[in-house]
């Protein structure tokens, strides 16, 4: 039997070998690898908090921009893109459950989210000017203010941003709110 990968794992540079064990521990499940994922991005990061949980395959674009509080807990596979100074802050008991998307989309976008919010699964928030999330929010999954609400859901259509429009100001959404 021929050992392709190992013989290919002996022929990378130094450069390679770092990328290789990057991807590796970055996506890998884990203790460990939890760990070294705070350690490797203590540094990266704007501010990085006490008790901070990172998941497997998590993306940060323009980690300089993005602050975690204590007690932040980004699920697997969430994608965060600072797009401007301003950047993406997380308050402290933060909660991003899996594949959440935070794009700040303009050199002025930025996100704010509040103390203690809970945002669901797959949701998918754009600042493209500013968007506020109130401390003790809840946002339930696959949420998006790029889409309509579900017919059956009753909720402030401030709140949901039509695709090709871009507020006059900030939106924001309020202190203990759900949706």
């Amino acid at each position: 039997m021929k050992i392709f990968f190992t013989e290919t794992f002996k022929g990378l540079t130094e450069e390679e070998l770092e990328n290789y064990h990057r991807a590796v521990f970055l996506n890998m499940d884990g203790e460990f690898a939890a760990k070294k994922r705070l350690e490797y991005y203590r540094d990266k990061l704007r501010h990085l908090g006490e008790n901070v949980k990172i998941g497997c395959g998590v993306k940060f674009i323009n980690p300089q921009y993005i602050s975690l509080a204590d007690s932040v807990q980004i699920g697997d596979r969430c994608v965060l893109v600072a797009t401007s100074d301003k950047g993406i802050n997380l308050a402290s008991g933060a909660i991003l459950k899996y594949g959440v998307y935070l794009d700040g989309e303009s050199d002025q976008g930025y996100i704010d989210i509040g103390e203690n919010v809970y945002i669901g699964t797959g949701c998918c928030l754009h600042g493209h000017q500013g968007l506020e999330i109130g401390e003790h929010s809840l946002l339930l999954r696959r949420m998006s203010p790029l889409r309509p609400p579900p017919t059956n859901l009753t909720i402030n259509p401030k709140l949901f941003i039509p695709r090709a429009c871009i507020p006059a100001r900030s939106p924001s959404v309020g202190t203990a709110t759900w949706g």
